[in-house]
């Protein structure tokens, strides 16, 4: 990890001093000589032994600033900051795709398409099966008429758009809103004030609004994917029922826990939402309950045994 030393001779650091900048975790106020880290992922500033003890993991990685950040660079808008977010699985009962609850209300719905062939993309057919139904057909053509030549031309036209694709994603991603630029796929993001689903680089984004969430309920109960998700319970207006989307998280979601309770925790500062949760790993369960204890939260937390689940 990369550590810098804060120095009042240093005109960058004399400006971080002026912030009164103070650690996420501790609250301490940081200070002259006191030895920081600045997450890669974030820009958050951590003291060094804060970052021990978070594993050197934030944002789900491990990364840290080789350079002092300029101010402009630390002065970030924590309303707006995304503080956890996880690409949908891939494998296994459909769970990439984004929940169709997050797409009625009081999810509220925006799209940013740049381009028509962003429209292309998005439009019904799927472009990974559109290329294999291309390649199949070219196939059974050079099968039938053992004519090279078509079969070249279908290959380099599918190249062709595969190549403008790749041109026209490094274009898009240029334009795309910042906080969106590592969203390579559909994602679901937590920030401060809103939970919420995107597809790539945010074309299309489902957001609600941190008002509207009741309760925060994590399960962990196998290995299967099924079995690693949390809920989100929300009012919806004039229903009397709480309704409730599901996430389900990849195994290295679990390697660094912190980052994901850590923007619950910040959830949970905005509105007294209940945050339950429920694991088969002592581990994890032991680690998220000195982080409780650190954070001095109101989560519920509960260690479960392999024989008393109902799976």
């Amino acid at each position: 990890m990369h550590i810098h030393k804060i120095n009042s001779n240093s005109q960058e650091h004399q400006s971080f001093l002026s912030q009164n900048r103070k650690d996420p975790i501790t609250g301490d106020s940081i200070l002259e000589s006191d030895e920081v880290v600045f997450c890669a992922g974030c820009k958050s500033v951590f003291l060094c032994d804060t970052w021990e003890y978070l594993g050197k993991r934030h944002c789900g990685q491990s990364g840290t600033l080789i350079d002092f950040p300029l101010q402009q660079a630390i002065h970030i808008k924590l309303d707006n900051e995304i503080l956890f977010y996880k690409s949908l699985l891939t494998n296994g009962e459909s769970l990439f795709n984004i929940p169709s609850k997050a797409k009625k209300k009081p999810w509220l719905y925006e799209e940013n398409f740049l381009s028509a062939y962003d429209k292309f993309q998005e439009s019904n057919i799927n472009t990974g099966l559109f290329i294999f139904l291309v390649s199949l057909v070219s196939l059974a053509l050079y099968f039938f008429t053992s004519n090279f030549f078509i079969f070249l031309s279908i290959l380099v036209i599918l190249l062709l758009l595969l190549i403008v694709g790749r041109i026209h994603d490094s274009y898009y991603i240029k334009k795309v809103n910042l906080k969106y630029k590592k969203f390579y796929s559909n994602t679901f993001y937590i920030s401060k004030k809103t939970v919420g689903f995107v597809t790539k680089y945010g074309k299309k984004q489902y957001t609600l609004p941190v008002r509207y969430i009741e309760k925060v309920v994590f399960r962990h109960t196998g290995h299967k994917a099924k079995n690693k998700y949390f809920k989100i319970y929300y009012k919806v207006e004039g229903v009397e029922k709480t309704e409730h989307v599901t996430c389900y998280l990849s195994d290295d979601t679990f390697e660094d826990p912190f980052s994901l309770f850590d923007s619950i925790r910040f959830l949970s500062q905005n509105k007294d939402i209940q945050v339950k949760i429920e694991s088969i790993e002592e581990d994890t369960i032991n680690h998220l309950k000195k982080l409780n204890q650190k954070w001095s939260t109101n989560f519920s937390i509960s260690y479960l045994l392999h024989n008393n689940l109902f799976l």
